[in-house]
């Protein structure tokens, strides 16, 4: 019966199966030359590891922009006062601030993190927040996330930080913090800058 049948198959063409075959062939060779490109994995595996939350936020660039009439001081008192707010270690927020801006409320990074604390636009969404680069309603969006992080890791510094610079599913799958170099960077750069504030 099996003999039979593959005479059979061989004789006859099936336009769907080898329109299927030549599809699925298509896509492997998409996948292999998808898994020969090291940067495509890994940037693949962040988004897939972290779907809800923002993706890991560069040091923003400055763009040329309106001249900010907020002076740091001004931002640092807003800080403060928010991170009171939210309970939150003062000087902890000013860090991730000059770490997320270097303190320009119109900062915007490559991957479109904007303002002081470096909003992604669905995590600014998700807060509430609909101007991210008005100051007030960036460091209180994100305040509240980096104090959801510190909640989320049992006020472990480091590991909040991670999150809230790569997102909590690259620290969770990592069981700590993510071998992102950037990342690494990022939490030692806040980490050194605490005491400044």
């Amino acid at each position: 019966m099996i003999a039979g049948f593959s005479s059979f198959s061989n004789s006859y063409s099936f336009p769907n199966v080898d329109s299927f075959e030549r599809r699925l062939s298509s896509r492997f060779e998409n996948f292999e030359r998808f898994l020969d490109s090291p940067g495509a994995v890994l940037s693949q595996m962040a988004r897939i590891l972290r779907p809800s939350a923002p993706a890991p936020a560069p040091v923003a660039e400055k763009k040329a922009s309106d001249p900010q009439n907020v002076s740091k001081a001004g931002l640092e008192a807003l800080a403060q006062k928010t991170a009171a707010k939210y309970g939150v270690n003062a000087s902890l927020v000013n860090s991730v601030i000059n770490a997320e801006s270097g303190f320009d409320p119109k900062a915007v990074s490559k991957a479109g993190a904007q303002g002081l604390m470096q909003l992604m636009p669905t995590t600014a969404q998700e807060l509430g927040v609909t101007n991210p680069l008005d100051p007030v309603q960036n460091v209180d969006g994100g305040v509240r996330y980096l104090r959801d992080m510190l909640d989320r890791y049992s006020h472990n510094v480091p590991m909040a930080l991670a999150a809230y610079n790569a997102g909590p599913g690259a620290v969770d799958h990592a069981k700590g913090i993510p071998d992102f170099p950037e990342t690494q960077e990022y939490v030692q750069k806040v980490l050194s800058h605490l005491g400044s504030y």
